[in-house]
């Protein structure tokens, strides 16, 4: 069954100050049996939709098909996503769907603002210490290019040598919190 977007926030209502969704009570023509009716709405009406996949994402589940929650939030108060966009949480919390936390963005501006790897070990994107110099080394990337920032004695320089490129390159103030 091909089940769109549209479709399923038909189905949610949603509650702005907490960014949740809550199934409406489903409808006559919308199901077949009286009885699967009765059942469903005793056991999920009024209650909150979705679950974290493994992403940590919230998705909302409809006939075999998997809805992310963040973009059927923004499809209800914005309408359809923008081809080539993707919705970005903005304090990166991937399970605050408020709208007011919710922007379309480009692929490039949602890597600006990711958080910090779980494998960085200096506690900065793009800083790195090299044993074989014993300095901090300091890179960033843009338009898939890498550029090398320098090496420094210590972490606060290749902090600030950071920083610094982001800031000019327009990465967002979030970026690696």
């Amino acid at each position: 069954m091909n089940i769109n977007s549209s479709y399923v926030v038909c189905l949610l209502d949603y509650d702005p100050s907490n960014g949740a969704m809550y199934w409406k009570p489903r409808q006559p023509h919308q199901v077949n049996c009286q009885k699967a009716l009765n059942s469903w709405n005793r056991k999920y009406a009024g209650k909150r939709a979705g679950s974290a996949n493994s992403d940590g994402y919230e998705v909302i589940r409809v006939g075999g098909n998997q809805f992310r929650t963040n973009r059927l939030v923004w499809e209800l108060h914005h309408g359809p996503i923008p081809d080539g966009m993707q919705i970005d949480h903005i304090n990166g919390d991937r399970r605050d769907n408020r709208a007011a936390n919710l922007r379309a963005v480009t692929i490039t501006e949602n890597n600006r603002n990711m958080r910090l790897s779980h494998r960085n070990t200096s506690g900065l994107h793009g800083v790195v210490f090299l044993h074989r110099y014993n300095r901090f080394q300091a890179t960033i990337v843009v338009d898939k290019k890498h550029i090398h920032l320098g090496y420094h004695k210590t972490l606060i320089e290749a902090a600030a040598a950071r920083k610094s490129a982001e800031f000019c390159h327009g990465f967002h103030q979030n970026h690696g919190r």
